[in-house]
């Protein structure tokens, strides 16, 4: 059995200097690889990075221009014809005029939903040209509409996703790594109170928001600058930028980019020594696999209600802030170091998180659906 998956994957920048694979996406293929005789995966190349191989699935780059994008798309189609193709959206939205084709060519057509797609359409390069944005929406019903199945990821784009399509399977993107019982409350492995986001590093993640509020709280409270400190893991286009701002507001003793966190080791590591998660989207989010990540490992979260993130978390098992305002950000501060409200949202996570210790990994997840529908 074939298997095409495009849309998901992406270069990361190790602390060394090193360019790879995500790891979590690098499980992720190697979990789905096993279903399969071969499995091939698309992937965005920057220009000037290095070519990555795995053993274990076979890697296709294209650049990440237009015409490279719909060329990869092309080429995609030419090899469809008695595969199964996986598109994971919204990122695979650049070649969905192909869908009908990659459809009545391939086996089956299976498309993840990881965001909002009709919330993306304003942000748009060319959604100011006349029927663009239009053509956008048009495209996206038809291929949630053409699809065999949609796998999404929360409630929120499941009831989207079920406006089109009869079949919808919903998954939670979780990564289980630690020994949830040995977790040190409060401050983890270090002395200074930890706030901690992790992410693609881009000004459309709030990074600006969070850190005026950041600063605005240490300056408010007169706190001594080694009491806190505010770790942001990831990387991204903006990360010099956002490292730049860091420095405008006197901030880099307080402020760690210790970059991806790639292996599980350093995931283990970046969550035991967590305190405080924030996450302060200004754009979209569908159901952030960081959110659920910090339940399972007792750290309590603040973020955006944007998205699919208010109905994911309904019963309060997080602080939910309104998107792009710093005083909001500055308050919730306030409110998770009275430590009865940080009790209070690891009490209200409970139940969320005794659901999920149960379930599978994503990938697991997604293996099982694949199983049922492909066998």
């Amino acid at each position: 059995m074939k298997v095409h998956i495009w849309g998901l994957g992406y270069l990361v920048k190790s602390g060394s200097g090193n360019i790879d694979l995500d790891g979590n996406i690098v499980s992720y293929f190697k979990s789905l690889s096993q279903l399969a005789d071969r499995l091939n995966v698309w992937i965005p190349l920057p220009k000037g990075s290095p070519l990555i191989r795995s053993e274990d699935f076979n890697i296709n780059f294209y650049r990440t221009n237009r015409f490279f994008v719909i060329f990869s798309g092309l080429r995609l189609l030419f090899h469809s014809r008695g595969s199964h193709i996986f598109l994971f959206m919204p990122a695979a939205s650049r070649i969905a005029i192909f869908v009908p084709l990659y459809k009545f060519f391939s086996k089956s057509l299976t498309v993840y939903l990881a965001d909002d797609p009709y919330a993306l359409a304003d942000g748009l390069r060319l959604s100011k040209v006349p029927f663009v944005k239009s053509l956008y929406l048009l495209l996206i019903k038809q291929y949630l509409k053409l699809a065999d199945r949609v796998i999404v990821r929360g409630k929120y784009l499941r009831g989207l996703a079920s406006r089109h399509n009869e079949n919808v399977e919903i998954t939670v993107p979780i990564t289980k790594l630690i020994d949830y019982k040995n977790r040190k409350l409060l401050g983890g492995q270090n002395s200074r109170f930890n706030i901690v986001t992790l992410g693609r590093l881009t000004w459309e993640k709030g990074y600006k928001i969070l850190l005026d509020a950041y600063s605005e709280w240490l300056h408010k409270t007169d706190v001594c600058s080694n009491q806190y400190k505010l770790t942001i893991g990831g990387d991204g286009p903006d990360a010099e930028a956002i490292k730049k701002y860091v420095k405008e507001l006197n901030l880099e003793n307080s402020v760690a980019f210790p970059g991806w966190i790639l292996s599980e080791e350093s995931k283990m590591q970046f969550w035991q020594d967590a305190d405080l998660h924030v996450l302060p989207t200004i754009n979209t989010e569908g159901v952030p696999r960081s959110i659920d990540e910090a339940i399972i490992n007792q750290v309590p979260t603040i973020a955006s209600a944007i998205g699919g993130i208010p109905e994911e978390y309904a019963n309060n098992e997080i602080c939910q802030i309104k998107p792009n305002n710093t005083k909001a950000l500055l308050k919730a501060f306030e409110k998770m170091v009275d430590f009865r409200n940080y009790n209070q949202y690891l009490e209200n996570a409970k139940i969320r998180r005794e659901y999920l210790l149960k379930l599978p990994s994503a990938a697991e997840q997604h293996f099982s659906i694949i199983q049922i529908h492909l066998s």
